[in-house]
C-alpha cells in the first residue's frame, strides 16, 4: 500500500487518465501492455484509476509510470517526472542512530575465522608446498620402469 499525499494522489489522477486515454487512442489492452512490460495489470489499472491501495511505495510508482509510457509510445520520462517523490529524509535525521553493540561473532564466522587461522599457522608439509608433486610422481613412476628395460 503506497504512502501518498495529497498532492500525488492528484498527481497519480492527472497521469493516470492521461495514460488511459493514450492506451484506448491505441486501442491496447491493459494486458497486453502489462505483459510487454512485465508489470501486473492491477498495478496499471490502479495507475489509470488512481487507486493507492495496490500501489508499493512512491519511487516504484514512478517508475511504473515510465515504463507504461514508454511502452504506449510517449515521453516516459518527462511523464514519471511529474510524478513527485518525497523522500524520507525528515524521518532519518529524527531517528537515533543505535549504539554499537559488541557482540560475540555468529557461529559461522567464528568457524571461518578459526580454519583460516588454522590454516595460516599449521605445519607445513613439503609435499603440498610444491605445486605439480602428483604430476612428478606420475612422471617418476614412468621413468623408473622404461630405465630398467634393457630393449629400451
Amino acid at each position: 500500500m503506497a504512502n501518498l499525499d495529497s498532492d500525488q494522489l492528484e498527481q497519480l489522477q492527472e497521469i493516470g487518465t492521461y495514460l488511459y486515454q493514450a492506451r484506448q487512442e491505441l486501442s491496447a489492452s491493459l494486458e497486453e501492455i502489462a505483459t510487454r512490460i512485465f508489470i501486473r495489470p492491477l498495478l496499471l489499472r490502479a495507475i489509470e484509476e488512481a487507486d493507492p491501495e495496490p500501489l508499493p511505495e512512491p519511487v516504484f510508482i514512478q517508475g511504473f509510470i515510465r515504463r507504461y509510457g514508454d511502452a504506449l509510445g510517449l515521453d516516459g520520462l518527462s511523464l514519471a517526472k511529474n510524478f513527485s517523490v518525497k523522500t524520507a529524509v525528515a524521518h532519518l535525521s529524527a531517528a537515533t542512530p543505535t549504539p554499537y553493540v559488541d557482540r560475540p561473532l555468529p557461529l559461522r564466522q567464528q568457524c571461518l575465522r578459526s580454519s583460516r587461522h588454522r590454516r595460516q599457522n599449521a605445519v607445513r608439509n613439503p609435499l603440498n608446498q610444491r605445486r605439480y608433486w602428483q604430476l612428478e610422481l606420475l612422471l617418476w613412476l614412468l621413468w623408473v620402469p622404461l630405465s630398467c628395460c634393457p630393449v629400451c
